[in-house]
């Protein structure tokens, strides 16, 4: 595995305090918290968590170049798909749901801006419902597929590749409508909820970027190479 700045031997805390971002990471990979002085290895081993794949993980999002060369070496794909459908409930179920919230509540304070409240929803919704389909089929097609490939099974026509064609950017979208809100939302008075809003659309809008590039630099690379053993071993 790569050197990075974050290593099994330190402990938890010290980590979450240097990086409090990485707290996200921390969750969806099904780690509770209460650390005491535990060490990444010891919280790892105790909730069934590979090591190694954790410390990759939490390195390449806290330091935009790690592991762009071979980060995928050591990783264990079925733990990292853990990870990448933990990310998925915490968009739809939890970040998305609250954001929709924020924004009609929003909405509602404003009378000046309640003539857009159609237009800005149904943008908001619409891009939900592209962020669903495109979760829904790496649940239900790509993911499957990889824990397949893990047993040995590589079905015809279907490759890693076929994930990446389709794996279009789905933070973008979440941008423009924070650069919509700023550029023609016409906020009176009280503007601490929008404010608030445009702070927590930043903020998923970083976090999608990092859940992507973490399938596009992490998961991809490493499907292609476990793709290329079976290949090989079937000679």
């Amino acid at each position: 595995m790569l050197q990075g700045k974050y290593a099994a031997y330190q402990r938890m805390n010290d980590i979450i305090a240097d990086n409090p971002t990485l707290l996200l990471a921390v969750s969806r990979f099904g780690l509770p918290l209460g650390f005491h002085n535990r060490t990444v290895r010891e919280v790892c081993e105790a909730h069934g968590v590979d090591t190694d794949t954790f410390v990759t993980v939490i390195n390449f999002l806290a330091e935009r170049d790690y592991g762009l060369d071979n980060g995928h070496a050591g990783l264990r794909l079925d733990c990292l798909i853990g990870f990448l459908r933990n990310g998925h409930r915490y968009f739809l179920d939890f970040k998305l749901p609250d954001i929709r919230a924020k924004l009609v509540r929003a909405i509602e304070a404003n009378e000046a801006g309640a003539a857009y409240r159609d237009v800005f929803l149904r943008f908001f919704d619409e891009y939900v419902e592209e962020v669903d389909s495109h979760m829904r089929y790496e649940d239900e097609v790509a993911f499957p597929y990889v824990l397949g490939l893990l047993q040995g099974h590589k079905p015809a026509g279907y490759d890693v590749h076929v994930f990446e064609e389709r794996h279009n950017q789905i933070d973008q979208k979440m941008l423009d409508l924070k650069n919509i809100l700023i550029k023609y939302y016409p906020s009176e008075g009280n503007s601490f909820l929008l404010t608030d809003l445009l702070i927590d659309i930043l903020g998923c809008g970083a976090e999608l970027t990092g859940h992507n590039r973490v399938e596009d630099y992490l998961l991809i690379p490493a499907v292609e190479s476990l793709e290329q053993s079976i290949i090989n071993a079937k000679r």
